[in-house]
């Protein structure tokens, strides 16, 4: 009797079994208690798991939006979609409402103007040209001051004296009774050679030619956005298509009394309600310009060189061409996607500032290098972009002199004091100010060696690896549930972002040189399938390396009907309701999930499926799968590890952790 008290308090002290006996602690964190909400919502208790497992996970969605009014065709989005569609709209908030200032500071106050002047210009409020005219005179852009109503337009529109600082793709000029657009340079010769550069070249390159033909300077490829230069040109191709060769004009359209039926409907599609303001012939210039505007001043014609210029300038120089019948929504959302695209950079970091905090980036940053360290790949390099480090990077925030770069960035309450004043032209000013300093500024962080982070690598919902560079990058927004949160349960890091990761690693073909002892069980012809195989072993990798991490601290419950549910199952759990989706896919999603599933024998056994289940097959039934090999008893008797597995059977047999098949509510 004392050998077998001896041998017990040896067992107990020597495996510490009080740590492990004592109850894992229930999640009470906002994120915890949010997530068993959406679990609670997604779980459909009234479907047995070991049937199929996708209908249990995500079956309590899929009855939602069955019984909604939304038709099955109708594609609802993912939960990625949502969040996603939620930063956005806040992107988008946040440049309709931001203040814009006569000096700009920050690149968030460039986006907002940029994108508060497009709102303007495409909205035609004019409101605020006397304010824009005096801007127009600071710029070297000048015209006849005298406003008298009863001088010839055409004698304002010859007195125009338009200098610019940079060379524009074509120019205007009044000829005798005619409107001409000529080209700068020999565009036919850009034209005919911008397919051959396409194929033969990268985008630099014939980016680089482009310039050279339209005589810019080299330096201009790095000054000029990328995405003005190839919409601009687009347009000037549209104008080109037309064109005959014997003729010393660029475009000359024949003026259409109204009513009659134009000679060219396209152009009309193009260039929308400025159709007939590109050329004129056989029509006198004062005809001209009264067609056009209903009022004959010097401040009407004005108005018309501000279009030309504004559509000269910047990046944003297509942004104006809208149909005639585009409603005021339609050109809010077109000049979102410009902008967007163009300097979208600074709010979106802006918006997943508030998101993502910075001890979430170093917690999962921490958590991604253990996890290429477990499985082998301690050889890949992470790439993690800090929202927070973005806007302190001087290279992006060009901060002005004697102001620190994370001082660049206006406080919240700038949206209060947000203002929109079309007889000031504040925004008017900001926003010739902005697109002239995009044209005329150096942008010395494109020569840099490191590149500027891209906002697919803040925006977007998939991990890239780089098998050349032996390089993993993980997007600022998978940070965030259902890819990672520090105060949620291990199991849903692991298999989100975790597994996310692995996959990834895999299908890129990087060796994971993880060291695990194994046994394959070979199956039938069901599993040839090179995704569905790839999601199989990463996903089986992932969950032995939770297994391991014993180290790990962090083990929580979630509250609710959910707490007897082991770290095992929730790992399975996580897996497949982060794939939940809308019924157009269910079938797909399903089909994904549960084929990945019951090719795991851990799964059977973690839910108690009876062997020839829909979930745990036999053996012959079961796909190529990686199964841990078993080792005489004898030997691992005295094995450390051995003793481990014990007292964690012991500790799954407690009260409070029992594991059952399932529950109903």
């Amino acid at each position: 009797m004392v050998t077998v008290s001896g041998s017990c308090a040896a067992f107990y002290f020597g495996v510490d079994v009080f740590k492990w006996l004592s109850p894992t602690r229930v999640c009470v964190s906002p994120s915890c208690v949010q997530l068993t909400d959406q679990l609670a919502a997604s779980i459909d208790a009234a479907v047995n798991p070991c049937d199929d497992f996708y209908r249990f996970a995500c079956g309590g969605i899929a009855g939602t939006l069955a019984n909604s009014t939304l038709s099955a065709s109708q594609s609802a989005p993912t939960p990625t979609g949502v969040h996603t569609d939620a930063v956005l709209s806040r992107v988008r908030t946040i440049l309709a409402n931001w203040a814009v200032e006569d000096k700009i500071q920050t690149p968030l106050q460039t986006s907002a103007s940029l994108y508060q002047g497009c709102k303007a210009v495409v909205g035609r409020r004019n409101k605020g040209v006397r304010r824009l005219v005096s801007f127009l005179q600071k710029c070297r852009l000048n015209f006849a001051k005298d406003e008298d109503l009863d001088t010839d337009p055409l004698d304002s529109a010859l007195s125009l004296d338009v200098r610019y600082n940079v060379k524009t793709l074509f120019d205007v000029a009044a000829e005798g009774v005619r409107l001409l657009v000529r080209p700068r340079r020999a565009l036919e010769t850009w034209s005919s050679q911008r397919q051959a550069y396409i194929r033969k070249h990268t985008y630099s390159d014939y980016l680089e030619n482009t310039f050279t033909l339209l005589g810019f300077p080299t330096r201009m490829r790095v000054t000029f956005m990328a995405a003005s230069v190839w919409e601009t040109e687009d347009t000037v191709l549209r104008l080109f298509s037309r064109v005959k060769p014997d003729d010393k004009t660029l475009v000359k359209l024949d003026y259409v009394e109204p009513g009659t039926v134009m000679e060219h409907p396209d152009w009309k599609r193009h260039f929308g309600h400025l159709w007939d303001r590109a050329a004129v012939k056989g029509t006198s210039m004062a005809f001209f310009l009264k067609h056009v505007f209903a009022e004959q001043t010097p401040l009407a014609v004005t108005r018309y060189i501000f279009w030309e210029v504004v559509r000269q300038l910047g990046p944003l120089a297509d942004y104006r061409l809208s149909a005639p019948d585009e409603n005021t929504q339609l050109a809010a959302d077109r000049c979102f996607r410009l902008v967007y695209d163009v300097a979208g950079l600074a709010p979106l970091a802006f918006v997943l500032v508030q998101e993502v905090s910075t001890k979430t980036v170093l917690l999962a940053t921490s958590f991604i290098s253990g996890l290429l360290r477990n499985v082998g790949a301690a050889n890949v390099s992470m790439r993690v972009v800090d929202p927070r480090q973005l806007l302190q990077d001087r290279a992006f925030s060009a901060p002005s002199h004697g102001r620190r770069g994370g001082d660049a960035i206006a406080p919240k309450d700038s949206l209060a004091n947000a203002r929109e004043n079309d007889e000031s032209g504040t925004f008017f000013d900001s926003f010739l100010r902005v697109m002239l300093a995009m044209r005329e500024r150096e942008l010395n962080s494109l020569d840099a060696v490191v590149p500027m982070p891209t906002a697919e690598d803040l925006l977007a919902s998939h991990v890239t690896v780089d098998a050349r560079k032996s390089r993993v990058t993980v997007p600022t927004m998978m940070l965030v549930y259902p890819w990672f949160s520090p105060d949620v349960p291990r199991s849903f890091n692991y298999a989100g972002l975790g597994f996310a990761v692995v996959r990834e690693l895999m299908r890129a073909g990087i060796r994971l040189k993880a060291h695990f002892p194994t046994k394959t069980i070979m199956a039938g012809s069901t599993c040839n399938h090179t995704t569905r195989g790839t999601d199989e072993r990463a996903l089986e990798m992932v969950l032995r390396v939770l297994d391991r991490s014993v180290h790990e601290r962090n083990k929580l419950r979630l509250p609710g009907l959910l707490d007897s549910m082991s770290e095992e199952q929730l790992f399975f759990l996580a897996y497949c309701t982060g794939g939940c989706r809308s019924i157009a896919s269910a079938y797909t999603a399903g089909s994904e999930c549960n084929n990945v599933l019951r090719s795991m024998a851990r799964f059977g056994s973690s839910f108690q499926c009876i062997r020839g289940m829909p979930m745990n097959p036999t053996n012959l039934d079961r796909c190529r799968t990686v199964q841990p090999s078993v080792k005489s008893r004898l030997r691992l008797m005295f094995n450390r590890l051995f003793w481990n597995n014990v007292t964690r059977k012991i500790a799954n047999m407690w009260p409070h952790n029992w594991t059952i098949r399932y529950r109903r509510p």
